[in-house]
């Protein structure tokens, strides 16, 4: 699993790199998601 959020981020962010450069949105909701989605 995941240390922690930030973890638990930086290996989404890695997952995600094909969307790199390409018209994306990311929603960070509340209750934990903001420092995951800080990291993507």
């Amino acid at each position: 699993m995941f240390k922690d959020r930030k973890d638990a981020g930086e290996k989404l962010a890695h997952a995600l790199e094909k969307y790199k450069g390409k018209d994306v949105l990311v929603l960070a909701i509340p209750r934990g998601g903001v420092e995951v989605g800080y990291r993507v």
